[in-house]
């Protein structure tokens, strides 16, 4: 990311500055202000001034944008003769009344080395084009929330029969808003409120419209149970018991006790036993 704003900033420089180079860019629009319908084509206009053939790359993107408008950095490699003018479209665009409205800077850049981002010291020339479109519908944001009161401290998408289900739809002011449920909402004030819900799995449709914005559907699921369920206690065994202790609420596995010591010491006391009586009987015989 760091490398990406590093790059826009150095052509931002290159741009202002206007370098002088044997292989030249221009980019020209009929108009700078564009409205719904009307159709964005941008050319640039490539000249090779030098004396020898060249082989370039011509990067292009948006450096300034509204930021819902989605673009990337493309190249094409250009190969141009000896005093060659070539004339390459880069962008097409037919403006809509979902088109994000504002600024947009399109710039240019000739590099004699093709990757992913050209270096500052690959690249030949730059040309850029502003403009501006106007004129196209906002686009709408919504926050939908379930409470279990009117207070909204609690939310949820799991509700019981007895309980009531407080819908509040945080958007533009003065939208007017559609629900498209089963469950039966009923405005009151900045809720809309179902009461005693039957049990179900409930799918619905919020949609939101305002004059000036684009209309925003939105698409929820919620739970209605008549009551949660219930988990039983498990009766251990006795002998599962004993195995097993309870520390602070965990469970803890006993290890088994180790025998082997036990078996080790009879056979020493064995041992010893055998060896005093056999001493006693060398004595007698002596």
């Amino acid at each position: 990311m760091r490398k990406i704003i590093l790059f826009f900033s150095v052509i931002l420089f290159l741009i202002v500055a206007q370098k002088v180079n044997a292989v030249s860019c221009d980019i020209k629009l009929d108009k700078k202000i564009f409205y719904p319908g009307d159709i964005i084509s941008i050319n640039s206009t490539i000249i090779n001034d030098e004396k020898t053939e060249r082989e370039i790359f011509v990067f292009y993107t948006f450096l300034e944008k509204p930021e819902e408008f989605y673009t990337m950095l493309r190249q094409i490699p250009v190969k141009l003769d000896v005093g060659e003018k070539r004339e390459l479209n880069l962008f097409w665009l037919k403006v809509t009344n979902t088109t994000p409205a504002g600024s947009y800077l399109f710039a240019c850049i000739i590099s004699n080395l093709s990757g992913i981002l050209p270096t500052e010291d690959s690249i030949i020339e730059t040309c850029s084009v502003r403009f501006n479109i106007t004129g196209t519908l906002k686009r709408m944001s919504a926050r939908i929330r379930f409470c279990k009161s009117e207070a909204c401290e609690e939310e949820s998408k799991t509700f019981l029969t007895n309980e009531s289900i407080y819908l509040k739809i945080e958007t533009e002011k003065e939208a007017d808003i559609e629900i498209d449920s089963e469950l039966p909402f009923v405005k009151n004030g900045e809720f809309f409120v179902a009461k005693n819900p039957s049990p179900g799995d409930y799918s619905m449709e919020i949609l939101i419209k305002k004059k000036g914005y684009q209309d925003l559907s939105i698409f929820e699921k919620i739970l209605v149970i008549e009551d949660y369920p219930k988990f039983e206690e498990i009766n251990l065994t006795k002998e599962y018991e004993e195995k097993i202790k309870v520390e602070e609420g965990v469970v803890v596995k006993k290890r088994p006790k180790k025998k082997w010591p036990y078996l080790i010491l009879a056979i020493f006391i064995l041992l010893v036993i055998v060896f005093v009586l056999y001493k006693k009987i060398v004595k007698k015989r002596i």
